[in-house]
C-alpha cells in the first residue's frame, strides 16, 4: 500500500459512489432537472447547483453524496477557500453536510485496531483524527472533482 492511509480509506469511500451516479451529476441538465423536481433538498448549494446531496435515480437522499459534500467542502475549506468561493462557505457547506449526515441516521463507521481493541469511529470524525497534508488534499480534491 503506498501513500498516506487517509487517501486510501478517502479514496474507498469515494469509489463507493456507482460510476452511473458520478457520470449522471457531471451533466448540468441533469442537475437543472434535479433542482426543478426535488427542490432544494438535491443540493446543499442550490443557487449554483453545487454539492449534490440527492440520488438523481431515487430521489431520495443518499449518504455517500452527503459524505462526499461534506468531504469536498471539507478539503476546500482546510485549504481557505477556492478561487471561486472564501473559507466561509466551504464551512457552511461542510457544517450543514455534517448535520444532514448526522439526521439522515447514516452510518458510516471504520473499523480501527487501536492496542489490540476494535473500536469503530465515524467518518465524520476521521479529519479529527489523522492530520491531513497539503498533498493529501489536492489527492483527495481531485478524487472528487464531480461531486461540486
Amino acid at each position: 500500500m503506498e501513500g498516506n492511509i487517509i487517501s486510501q480509506i478517502y479514496e474507498k469511500i469515494n469509489t463507493q459512489i456507482p460510476d452511473d451516479i458520478k457520470h449522471k451529476l457531471k451533466s448540468t441538465r441533469v442537475r437543472h432537472e434535479m433542482l426543478k423536481k426535488y427542490k432544494g433538498q438535491a443540493f446543499l448549494d442550490s443557487t449554483n447547483l453545487k454539492f449534490p446531496v440527492v440520488n438523481p435515480e431515487t430521489g431520495h437522499k443518499d449518504c455517500k453524496l452527503i459524505y462526499a459534500a461534506f468531504l469536498r467542502a471539507s478539503v476546500h475549506s482546510s485549504k481557505g477557500g477556492s478561487s471561486k468561493q472564501p473559507k466561509e462557505y466551504y464551512d457552511k457547506i461542510r457544517d450543514e453536510a455534517k448535520k444532514l449526515y448526522e439526521s439522515e441516521d447514516c452510518s458510516e463507521k471504520l473499523k480501527v485496531k487501536l492496542n489490540k481493541e476494535d473500536i469503530e469511529i465515524g467518518v465524520l470524525n476521521t479529519n479529527d483524527i489523522f492530520e491531513i497534508e497539503e498533498q493529501e488534499n489536492d489527492i483527495i480534491t481531485s478524487l472528487t472533482n464531480y461531486l461540486e
